[in-house]
């Protein structure tokens, strides 16, 4: 078994980019972020990972 494969046939090493914006606005937060994948998660496939996020929070 190759440490990058998992028993499933997938990959599970991956690389990829993580981008996020946060706006504060007196103790509030709010942010969005995107990761996206540059690796195939499959063999002879264009599977890629993806995910789109958000983010409220309050500062104490």
């Amino acid at each position: 078994m190759n440490i990058f494969t998992s028993e499933a046939g997938g990959k599970r090493f991956d690389l990829g980019l993580d981008l996020g914006l946060d706006f504060e606005y007196h103790r509030f937060v709010f942010g969005v972020e995107y990761e996206l994948g540059f690796l195939s998660m499959t063999d002879g496939g264009d599977l890629k990972n993806g995910a789109l996020y958000g983010t409220v929070g309050y500062k104490f």
